[in-house]
C-alpha cells in the first residue's frame, strides 16, 4: 500500500481497517503509518466521515499507550464532532465499542454500559453479524463481572446462538466462559 495513489476513495478505508487490524495485532509502527495514509486519502477527497474514524484511531492508540484519560477525551470529542456527519453504522459501532472499553477501564461503569448498549443498536444495522455477535459477547461479560446475572445470561444465550449460526467460534468460546460464571 506504501506505493499507492492516494486519489481514490476507498484507499482511505482500505488503510484505515489496516492501520485498526494492526494495532489491534501489536504491529504500531505498521498501524500508524497506515492510519496517516488513511487521514491524507480521506483529507484530499473531503471526506469528513473518514477523518472522524482516523481520530478514532487515534484514540485507540491513546488507549494502547495508557493514557485513558486522553482517550477518553478524545472519544469525547469525535462524539461531539460527528454530529451532521453521515456515519456507517460499523463506524458508530467501532466508536461506540472502543469508547465503551476505555469507560471499563476507568471503573466508569454506568456510561460504559450505555457506550456496549449504544454499540448494540449500531451493530444491528450492521451488514456483516459479527459486530453484532460481539457486542452480545461484550455485553454479557460486562453484566457477568457487574452481578447482573439475569442479563448476562440473556446475553450471552444469544451470543452463543448467533456465534454458532455464523460459525465464529472464539465468541462462542468467549460466550460458553462468561454462561459458566453465571
Amino acid at each position: 500500500m506504501r506505493n499507492s495513489p492516494l486519489g481514490s476513495p476507498l484507499r482511505g478505508d482500505a488503510c484505515l481497517h489496516v492501520s485498526l487490524a494492526r494495532i489491534r495485532a501489536g504491529e504500531i509502527a505498521g498501524a500508524v503509518e497506515a492510519n496517516a495514509q488513511a487521514r491524507a486519502s480521506f483529507a484530499e477527497n473531503g471526506d469528513a466521515r473518514g477523518l472522524l474514524m482516523c481520530d478514532q484511531f487515534d484514540a485507540t492508540h491513546l488507549h494502547v499507550q495508557g493514557r485513558l484519560d486522553e482517550a477518553l477525551a478524545l472519544h469525547l470529542d469525535i462524539l461531539a464532532r460527528s454530529a451532521g456527519v453521515v456515519r456507517r453504522p460499523t463506524d458508530l459501532y467501532i466508536c461506540h465499542n472502543s469508547r465503551a472499553v476505555t469507560r471499563m477501564l476507568l471503573g466508569q461503569h454506568d456510561d460504559m454500559l450505555l457506550d456496549f448498549y449504544a454499540a448494540l443498536n449500531a451493530a444491528r444495522s450492521c451488514d456483516s453479524p459479527g459486530p453484532y455477535i460481539n457486542a452480545l459477547t461484550n455485553l454479557g461479560g460486562c453484566h457477568t463481572d457487574l452481578w447482573n446475572l439475569a442479563e448476562a445470561q440473556r446475553l450471552c444465550e444469544e451470543a452463543l446462538d448467533r456465534a454458532e449460526a455464523a460459525g465464529a467460534w472464539t465468541a462462542y468460546a468467549v460466550s460458553v466462559f462468561n454462561l459458566a460464571h453465571v
